[in-house]
């Protein structure tokens, strides 16, 4: 790893870049005020995978990313040119895009590409849309059937098949766009960078052992997928970059971890969780276990205000005397202002429903104005009077049950 300033570009509170995965090494520079509404421009400090690291052998998840082409016209016309044309435009440029990724991933990790078989029926959908429409001109028609064909011509080079390679060199950050087209259906991008386009790609037949998700744009492999990929890809005369052919796909092992072994076993695998439900289920629930007044905790907590829809909190716990509600997220940057609006429906209750038994509190049982986020790298407070969401531990300093204390203590400071 490595230190390396980076612009970070703020509008309304909101940051636009920054990684999420590292430690961000803080300095007056720094600093904004979240308060102004005008954009500005700041460098902070993180820390991004180095170069020099990428021919050690490192333990990395990996994954396929599928990626389609567009199913309405003005992505058409937005986007113009293929998807994989980015990918292969960028390898002979820059070698480096800024890309979907799967939320759970981290630096190091690797990402091949894969052009939809299916892209093809959106295409054809399309052309005959086009064709039929009416409003519009001859002109604008023949300029979109061209955007088609070009489209069709990059499909019939690579459409089913995996094409290249990347490797993450930043961690997922949660964009916020307008048209919500993406590319496609994931809000999650990094820094993907020594790309490697393959001298012949590898079609979906060449790898029956990996079952590509219909349901989502990305499919994570397993070590044995991922050894398996890497035999076909170079069996056709493909060349690897040392970061793939020295990298071991390893993915955490849900079914090890137990009460006994939860915070080395998670810690080893740098708590890759890919979605809020493992989160929970394999690392909060024995956290709040630990650190509250007592190891019950209650779920699915149902929290009443005046004039106001009900709203469900994910835990409440009894901590230092009073209850304190817990919203669980897998990833909070880039969230912070859709986080904060949502939690500060968890303040001043005036009635809160612990469980199916219909066991109730009232806001005056519970700390007043605050509420505890925590996300797969870190624990933050939610301050209602505030309206501030601050970070109070990172999770990576959480080694032993001995750290456990420290947490529970830094908590209650903060309350």
């Amino acid at each position: 790893m490595k230190i390396e300033s980076i612009p970070i570009y703020w509008k309304e509170g909101k940051r636009g870049r920054f990684d999420s995965d590292m430690e961000l090494v803080k300095s007056d520079d720094a600093a904004i005020d979240r308060s102004q509404d005008s954009a500005l421009f700041k460098y902070e400090q993180i820390a991004v995978a180095d170069s020099k690291d990428l021919n050690k052998p490192k333990f990395i998840q990996s994954f396929v990313l599928n990626m389609t082409s567009p199913n309405k016209v003005d992505q058409l016309i937005k986007e113009q040119r293929p998807l994989p044309e980015e990918i292969i435009v960028s390898d002979k440029t820059t070698d480096e895009v800024n890309w979907t990724v799967s939320r759970a991933s981290i630096v190091d990790d690797v990402v091949f590409f894969m052009y939809a078989k299916t892209a093809k029926t959106n295409l054809t959908r399309l052309r005959t849309e086009i064709r039929s429409n009416s409003k519009y001109s001859i002109k604008t028609r023949g300029e979109l059937l061209k955007l088609i064909e070009d489209h069709l011509a990059v499909y019939s080079q690579l459409g089913g098949k995996i094409f290249a390679v990347g490797h993450i060199r930043s961690g997922p950050v949660r964009c916020h766009r307008e048209d919500e087209n993406l590319h496609w259906h994931s809000c999650y991008y990094a820094d993907v960078d020594n790309l490697y386009v393959f001298k012949k790609p590898i079609s979906i037949t060449e790898f029956p052992f990996i079952r590509v998700s219909r349901q989502s744009s990305i499919t994570l492999l397993s070590d044995k997928e991922y050894d398996s990929l890497r035999k076909v890809v170079e069996g056709h005369n493909n060349t690897l970059p040392d970061y793939v052919k020295n990298s071991i796909a390893r993915p955490m092992p849900l079914w090890k971890i137990n009460k006994e072994n939860w915070i080395g076993l998670t810690n080893e695998f740098e708590r890759r969780f890919s979605s809020e439900k493992q989160l929970r289920t394999f690392y909060l629930d024995y956290l709040l276990s630990a650190i509250g007044d007592q190891k019950r905790f209650f779920t699915e907590c149902r929290c009443s205000r005046p004039n106001m829809n009900d709203s469900f909190m994910d835990y409440v716990i009894r901590f230092n005397g009073k209850f304190l509600p817990v919203e669980a997220k897998l990833l909070v940057n880039g969230s912070e202002s859709l986080i904060k609006t949502q939690v500060s429906k968890y303040v001043n209750n005036s009635c809160i429903i612990l469980d199916n038994k219909g066991r109730k509190i009232t806001g005056s049982d519970c700390h007043p104005d605050k509420v505890l986020v925590i996300d797969k790298e870190t624990i933050y407070m939610y301050d209602g009077k505030k309206d501030s969401l601050d970070v109070i531990f990172e999770l990576k300093n959480l080694n032993n049950t001995a750290d456990l204390k420290t947490v529970r203590n830094i908590i209650i400071h903060h309350l």
